[in-house]
């Protein structure tokens, strides 16, 4: 024979309370996740702007491509439409040179693009991987940004130019 015996039952109310919490919490962290997977697809846009003085900026912001996505979707509707329609009228005869340009820059393999260098300025654009680079530097000011490359399919796309 057992000397301990049978186990109390908890009140129902005791055990569902952990399960309520985790949904509780589950349900509250859904947003960030959301946003979190969205801008790791999509990808951010990164700008670096550097001074090269003693008390010079130095400032990086970093956008979520989504951002310029939604901009790319918002901005026709601010463009009054005759003045949207020349645009699309007049890329018409370049849209599917256009359309080949964009996916044949997608494709193209990690390298430099372009470089412009004067005595006291360069220019380089370059992709990496799946990011383009441009990269500025002047006398006393270094610019970088960094985009993802499909970034501009996509805002062509929605304006409606391929």
């Amino acid at each position: 024979m057992s000397a301990t015996g049978p186990r109390p039952v908890q009140p129902a109310a005791r055990r569902r309370w952990p399960r309520i919490m985790l949904i509780a919490l589950l349900v509250a962290l859904m947003p960030f996740v959301l946003v979190a997977t969205t801008i790791a697809d999509t990808g951010t846009v990164t700008v670096r702007i550097h001074e090269r003085s003693t008390h010079g900026m130095h400032l990086v912001v970093p956008v979520p491509a989504l951002l310029v996505d939604l901009a790319a979707l918002l901005v026709p509707r601010f463009i009054p439409d005759d003045a949207l329609d020349d645009l699309r009228r007049e890329a018409a005869p370049y849209r599917k040179g256009l359309a080949s340009m964009v996916e044949a820059i997608e494709d193209c393999p990690s390298g430099t693009l372009v470089r412009v260098q004067t005595a006291g300025e360069r220019v380089l654009v370059s992709k990496v991987r799946s990011r383009f680079r441009v990269a500025v530097d002047l006398q006393d000011l270094e610019v970088r940004v960094s985009a993802p490359a499909r970034l501009a399919r996509r805002a062509l796309q929605m304006v409606g130019l391929i």
